[in-house]
C-alpha cells in the first residue's frame, strides 16, 4: 500500500548539480520499497559499526568508510552533528551546553545501503538539524534485482530513489526530503531523529 500526499522535484545549482527531493510525505509499507543493492565489486568496509560522542557546542562527525587495496579510505556515509543540533536525549531531557551523547550507526545489512542509528528516541533541533551523507558510488546497476546491468526499470529506479526511514521493524517506510548531487554521486538529507535509514526507491 503506498500513501503519496506531496512530491515536489526541483534543480538548483550549488558546487555541482543538485536535484531536491522534497518535502515529501511518501510512505511505502515494509517490503514494497526498493532498497538499493551494493556493487558485488565494492571495496569491503573498514567496519559494521561505528561510535562517537556527539556534544552540544561543539561540532562532531564520524564516517563509515570503504577500505581499499592501498590502505586509504573512502566514504560511505558521513553523519555530521553541529555544535548547536542536540535537542533532547532519548528521555526527553533537554541536552544542555557542554552535555554528550554516544551516538552508534550500525550497517545492518553490508550487501544493502541499509543503516540503523541510535539511541532511539534522541532529538535534533529542527532549525540545526544533524546531516547525513551517503556515498552511492558504489550502488548496484542491477538496482531492481532482475538480474540485468542497466536495463530501462534500473535507470527509472536511479532517477529516483532518495533516502528513507522506517520507525521501526515492520513499520512504513516513509520518504525524507534529500539533495542529491550527481557529480559526486552523493545525497544529503537533514536528520531530526533516530531510526533506520536506507537509499531506496519506490
Amino acid at each position: 500500500v503506498r500513501v503519496r500526499t506531496l512530491r515536489v522535484l526541483a534543480s538548483i545549482s550549488l558546487s555541482g548539480c543538485y536535484d531536491l527531493f522534497g518535502p515529501t510525505e511518501v510512505r511505502v509499507d515494509d517490503g514494497e520499497l526498493t532498497i538499493i543493492a551494493v556493487d558485488p565489486d565494492a571495496p569491503p568496509l573498514e567496519a559494521m559499526q561505528v561510535s562517537f560522542w556527539a556534544k552540544k557546542g561543539e561540532d562532531r562527525s564520524v564516517q563509515i568508510s570503504y577500505l581499499y587495496d592501498d590502505g586509504t579510505v573512502g566514504k560511505c556515509l558521513r553523519f555530521i552533528v553541529p555544535s548547536d543540533a542536540l535537542l533532547r536525549n532519548a528521555n526527553g531531557q533537554m541536552i544542555e551546553e557542554g552535555d554528550s551523547v554516544e551516538i552508534t550507526i550500525d550497517v545492518i545489512d553490508p550487501h544493502l545501503f541499509l543503516f540503523q542509528f541510535n539511541p532511539r528516541g534522541l532529538d535534533f533541533d529542527p532549525e540545526h538539524p544533524a546531516r547525513v551523507e551517503v556515498h552511492y558510488r558504489y550502488a548496484s546497476l542491477d538496482l531492481d534485482n532482475d538480474g540485468i546491468e542497466g536495463d530501462p526499470d534500473d535507470f527509472a529506479i536511479m532517477s529516483r530513489f532518495g533516502i528513507w526511514k522506517q520507525e521501526r521493524n515492520g513499520e512504513p517506510w516513509e520518504e525524507i526530503a534529500s539533495r542529491r548531487d550527481e557529480t559526486r554521486k552523493e545525497l544529503y538529507a537533514d536528520i531530526t531523529g533516530f531510526t533506520r535509514y536506507a537509499l531506496a526507491a519506490d
